[in-house]
């Protein structure tokens, strides 16, 4: 008898892109819905990430052939995005607008891969809203060499974030999103753990970290793009809670309805898409000056984010379903 695949975690990655999607409406900064939604949403999908990775022990020592796995799921749709925004400089520039320092800035964002701006005579080179998908690739890799250390692997973790944290105030030109990875450590070992212990977790304190999680909406303010942390025990904490409330919420989802399950299952499954081509609209703009260029009139601003996301959630679709975008975003 084939095995159904459990979609709690589709639906984990489902919610958090439409978090993602809802966070990166400028009109709700500094609300309580962005409080609510920057004090765990980026933290899930590391959390969801660490479920499906490997220690140094899992993998049988072949760290080269891992990173080398998981540079072709992350490192591929970064480097393939970043194409496509210097094709839509190019075309912007034959369409007479002077982009020449938008292309060689961005062409070099794909090697810099890192949020800290690196200034150059052409302008500074950062990767913007592409962040995630390096911090993510550094966070697993690292977590391969840091898991060969076994039973002190959480320990190792739990030092190096804050470390992390703290060299990042100092705004050092570090690439490849290095500094977001290391402090990305302790999501990825409390989803690798909760993967295979979930049933060991204990109520109460799951309990705690919701509270600690209430507080920190309350009373701090997580922003992983920026490493910044209102309290950082404390946001950790929170997070981790925000999360397992989500992983309960999806579980029941999944387990007792049937339409919501599909639709968060097929957000969550396509969520690499959805993200990319979102970060490819927001950092140029690229849905709003087609509808332009098509001679669509200028439309209020929840038009024009339910016009921009429709658009963003139609291409990411075609783009999984079209051969050679498949292999990249799927």
């Amino acid at each position: 008898m084939i095995q159904q695949r459990n979609h709690t975690y589709d639906i984990m990655k489902g919610f958090g892109i439409i978090f993602v999607l809802i966070g990166h409406i400028w009109q709700l900064n500094d609300t309580v819905l962005s409080s609510f939604i920057c004090s765990f949403h980026m933290p899930l999908f590391f959390i969801v990430a660490g479920c499906f990775s490997k220690t140094y022990e899992e993998v049988g020592g072949d760290i080269k052939g891992t990173a080398w796995r998981y540079i072709k799921r992350l490192y591929v749709p970064f480097f393939v995005s970043t194409v496509l925004m210097v094709l839509w400089f190019a075309f912007k520039t034959i369409n007479k607008t002077k982009y020449t320092n938008y292309i060689i800035t961005t062409l070099f964002s794909a090697l810099w891969g890192s949020v800290t701006v690196l200034h150059t005579p052409f302008g500074g080179v950062g990767v913007g809203a592409l962040w995630f998908l390096m911090a993510l690739l550094t966070a697993k890799i690292l977590f391969l060499f840091v898991s060969k250390w076994d039973k002190w692997t959480g320990l190792i973790c739990i030092i190096l974030s804050p470390l992390a944290v703290w060299l990042y105030s100092f705004n050092l030109p570090i690439p490849w999103c290095l500094l977001h990875g290391v402090a990305a450590l302790p999501f990825i070992y409390v989803g690798w753990w909760w993967k295979r212990n979930h049933d060991k977790f204990p109520l109460w304190m799951g309990l705690l970290l919701v509270v600690c999680w209430i507080v920190a909406i309350v009373w701090s303010k997580l922003e992983m793009v920026y490493l910044s942390f209102g309290c950082y025990p404390l946001d950790v904490l929170g997070a981790i809670g925000g999360t397992w409330v989500f992983y309960h919420i999806s579980r029941w989802i999944s387990e007792n309805t049937t339409y919501l399950t599909r639709i968060l299952a097929v957000l969550g499954l396509y969520s690499l898409a959805i993200y990319c081509w979102h970060s490819i609209d927001i950092t140029v703009n690229l849905f709003r000056q087609l509808f332009r260029l098509a001679g669509l009139p200028e439309s209020a601003v929840v038009t024009e984010y339910v016009l921009r996301y429709s658009a963003t959630l139609a291409v990411a679709y075609l783009s999984i379903k079209l051969p050679i975008l498949k292999k990249v975003f799927a």
